[in-house]
């Protein structure tokens, strides 16, 4: 028997984790379909998935006389892909910025960046990053943990890691190449 979503929804209000389960099971390849359509990047659309369900558990007691779950979770899925849109566009505008400034201030030798300032863009960069993707590399670059020990961690496996490791070096060192600019 297929239990309706709204009964899932009130076993979900109860506590009963079994019920978010099932609606995983239900709807979360079509979640991730829809974020993977806007964001066009496997890890960032996980991060979403991921993220949508564990706020619809957060929000279960404020939940109430919802008539379709699916564009509810399609509603969160957009909310969050905003998010992600917003994140970037600010760190987009923040690294523009401080590369044009210092295109201004190098020729006045007085007013270079300072190691401080450098150590701000890198860690916009990284709070930039998906979540998922900001903690490996923050397991691996901050706790020194090994891809092996993140990936038992985390429970998800050593390519996963790899992938999302190779990304943010990646977009590090996108931004390294600006930083002869900013000295």
């Amino acid at each position: 028997m297929d239990i309706s979503d709204s009964r899932l929804l009130n076993l979900m209000q109860r506590g009963d984790t079994d019920a978010l389960g099932v609606l995983y099971v239900r709807y979360s390849a079509q979640v991730r379909n829809f974020a993977m359509g806007f964001l066009q990047n496997e890890g960032d659309a996980d991060d979403v998935t991921h993220d949508v369900f564990v706020n619809l558990w957060q929000q279960r007691d404020e939940i109430s006389d919802i008539e379709s779950l699916k564009a509810y979770l399609f509603t969160m899925t957009r909310n969050a892909i905003f998010s992600i849109f917003r994140h970037r566009r600010i760190a987009e505008t923040y690294m523009a910025a401080a590369i044009y400034n210092s295109e201004e201030a190098s020729s006045e030798t007085e007013e270079k960046i300072t190691t401080t300032d450098l150590l701000e863009l890198v860690q916009l960069t990284i709070d930039s990053m998906p979540e998922q993707r900001r903690r490996i590399f923050t397991m691996n670059r901050f706790d020194h943990l090994t891809y092996d020990e993140i990936a038992g961690a985390l429970g998800i496996s050593r390519k996963t890691v790899e992938y999302h490791m190779s990304q943010a070096l990646a977009r590090l060192r996108k931004i390294s190449r600006h930083i002869h600019l900013l000295l």
